[in-house]
């Protein structure tokens, strides 16, 4: 598994955000260099999935909606319906043309890995790393 852009870029406003207040999307473009039509298109993203709410008006912008000393990176990737996975085959479902992955060594390793990533993920919130 591979952090995405899309992951980078989402923790990252995050981070923006987690001190606290409204900021706008312009200002959270600037401090975090992202991309300004990037930053809105990932606010959208993130406003639906309840990560942040909006405020309409010269004083609006975004601020967080959830608690970061209660939310882990897996959260986040959950809520913004991610999935975090080492290998395609570890997906629910996924039907290995070579052998099948109870027999396969190679898919027993990953799945090990993919165990321990997910509970690295899992083991410090957000307000631990910003």
């Amino acid at each position: 598994m591979f952090v995405t852009r899309k992951m980078d870029y989402c923790i990252r406003i995050v981070r923006a955000l987690s001190k606290g207040g409204i900021l706008s999307a312009n200002e959270i473009s600037s401090r975090e260099h992202i991309p300004a039509a990037i930053t809105y298109k990932l606010l959208k993203t993130l406003l639906k999935a309840g990560v942040v709410k909006s405020f309409r008006g010269a004083e609006g912008g975004y601020q967080l909606d959830i608690d970061c000393s209660q939310t882990s990176l897996l959260d986040l990737f959950r809520k913004l319906g991610i999935e975090v996975l080492v290998n395609k085959c570890l997906s629910p479902g996924y039907k290995c043309e070579n052998i099948s992955c109870e027999k396969c060594k190679i898919h027993l390793e990953l799945n090990r890995i993919q165990n321990v990533l997910m509970e690295e993920l899992g083991s410090k919130t957000i307000a631990e790393l910003v």
